[in-house]
């Protein structure tokens, strides 16, 4: 819009824009936002430092899990239990899983099209809330 070109124009005047950091979640709907970015930075002469993927996966700890049956059942004490008794190591072991679908090669292969750095990734993980 013509504030945001505005604003942009006003802080390159004063020397106050060193480039954009550009996030988004591997989804495809906030890939299109971020490709507009992408394009707005291009035309206004921002440089684009890197693309960060946010909540890319879900990282915790296999102990901090719930388990069901087939039937929808909470086994989550008897799994846990049997984890203990049989393989206790597996307990202190990280899980990671996709949560979020990625589209196209999701943001690495975005930031390789528009030919900029691709930062990495930022699990979606329960202990940044703690």
């Amino acid at each position: 819009s013509d504030e945001h070109i505005s604003t942009v124009q006003y802080l390159q005047k004063g020397g106050a824009v060193a480039g954009a950091v550009l996030v988004t979640t591997p989804e495809e709907v906030s890939m299109a936002d971020v490709r507009k970015e992408l394009n707005f930075c291009q035309k206004t002469n921002v440089p684009i430092l890197g693309i960060v993927e946010n909540m890319g996966r879900y990282k915790a700890p296999l102990s901090s899990l719930q388990f069901e049956t087939k039937e929808g059942q909470d086994c989550t004490a008897d799994i846990l239990k049997k984890l203990q008794e049989t393989c206790p190591a597996v307990l202190e072991t990280l899980i990671s899983a996709d949560i979020f679908p990625a589209t196209g090669g999701g943001p690495k292969a975005m930031a390789q099209l528009y030919q900029v750095p691709y930062w990495g990734v930022l699990p979606l993980d329960p202990a940044l809330l703690t």
